[in-house]
């Protein structure tokens, strides 16, 4: 029953540097009128989709307030039947200041997606879809920015620096879609995220907008080597890991219009790399504190080398792993908001020290019409009371199916 209306458990989500160091490492577009290709997995070999799974169009719309709603309802359910406490006679929290520190920084699990693709209207649409339906009934599941196809690029983006090689039909990195998804934990990635049927139905729609498809599609499991050897060329560049991300309170809001940059850069050594990454660790934080028009920040570690203690990617091999790039996707409000940060002098002296632990030079890909998709605070603030209550025994239970 708690697993029904929660998913995974929250209490399994990865920590925060919160007792660390800080400079320490945190241990519905319709679905397309042709029928889809046949395989019914995914590039990561999950387990078919179930013949009688419902299609995207068939299950119900939900709002925003929806998912508010049954998110409040469920967390009451969970505290007033399991444990006998009263919701509503929980102490209160002091909200979290709107300042934030180096300890503000969270770990959690994204798929920071890179596809070269066939039809990129058609994934976005799917993409606005889904992800939509991902944040509304995956309890871990907080949010989802899809990025899209990059509207200005700087830098050495397409010379083999930053991303290998590739060769057709797979398409340079500057013509590739992106997006960034993230995820409490792994587990909730791994258990409700794969198990929502939905997403099953999603993922052969999605696998027949890869450049590299077969028209006739592939069998699986017969062809899952072939699958697997389309996926890691056409999404190359593509992590699946633990990751940072800071957020500025109050922001966590859908916004169908805001503006993203991803920013990478090839550190000369692994010790280089772990510095680029302190450095903006306290750059995001000042960065979110003195930009009105700034909201997120995320860092992404080195693909082989992840985050320290939790994890690397779990993606196949790609051409593109190291253990040596780092990438950043930074939010901002408008693309004024970013033309101000870009003149601010904090911006200006970690731009020159982040150049003097690199070879070559900075890449940056900017997104001017990125959509963001988030649960609303009223579900996040009902979950952290209930967590800073210390209840988690709740969340232990419905993580065990109890």
């Amino acid at each position: 029953m708690y697993r029904n209306a929660m998913g995974c458990g929250a209490s399994k989500k990865y920590k925060a540097a919160e007792d660390a160091p800080a400079d320490a490492p945190v241990s519905k577009a319709e679905p397309a009128p042709t029928d889809p290709p046949p395989a019914k997995n995914d590039a990561n070999g999950d387990a078919p989709a179930k013949e009688d799974a419902p299609a995207e169009k068939d299950m119900p719309a939900a709002e925003a307030s929806d998912i508010a709603k049954a998110g409040e309802e469920a967390l009451r359910l969970v505290a007033q039947e399991a444990l006998g406490v009263d919701v509503e006679a929980l102490p209160t929290v002091v909200q979290e200041s709107a300042t934030l520190s180096e300890s503000s920084w969270s770990t959690e699990y994204c798929v920071f997606g890179v596809l070269s693709s066939k039809d990129d209207e058609k994934v976005m649409e799917l993409y606005k879809a889904d992800g939509r339906i991902q944040v509304v009934e995956e309890v871990g599941a907080p949010r989802l920015s899809y990025l899209g196809l990059p509207t200005s690029t700087h830098g050495p983006l397409d010379d083999g620096t930053v991303f290998a090689s590739f060769e057709p039909p797979c398409k340079p990195p500057s013509q590739r879609v992106y997006w960034l998804a993230a995820f409490d934990s792994k587990e909730c990635y791994d258990t409700e995220h794969k198990a929502r049927p939905s997403n099953q139905a999603f993922v052969p729609q999605y696998m027949a907008c890869w450049a590299n498809w077969p028209e006739g599609g592939l069998q699986m499991p017969e062809q899952m080597q072939e699958i697997l050897a389309l996926a890691v060329a056409c999404q190359d560049g593509q992590y699946m890991g633990p990751y940072w991300h800071l957020e500025k309170p109050g922001k966590s809001v859908d916004s169908t219009d805001v503006f993203c940059v991803v920013v990478l850069v090839k550190a000369k050594s692994t010790e280089a790399a772990q510095e680029i990454i302190n450095l903006n660790k306290a750059h995001g934080v000042k960065q979110l504190n003195s930009e009105p028009g700034a909201v997120r920040y995320s860092i992404i570690p080195p693909h082989k080398t992840g985050v320290e203690g939790v994890g690397a990617t779990d993606m196949p091999p790609c051409a593109s792993d190291n253990d040596l790039t780092v990438a950043f996707v930074e939010t901002f409000e408008s693309q004024e908001a970013y033309a101000l940060h870009k003149e601010a002098q904090h911006v200006k002296d970690l731009v020159a020290k982040v150049k003097e632990l690199i070879d070559g030079d900075i890449v940056a890909l900017e997104f001017s019409n990125a959509i963001h998709m988030a649960k609303p605070e009223s579900y996040n603030e009902v979950k952290k009371n209930l967590l800073q209550a210390g209840i988690e025994g709740a969340f232990e239970m419905m993580a065990d199916g109890d």
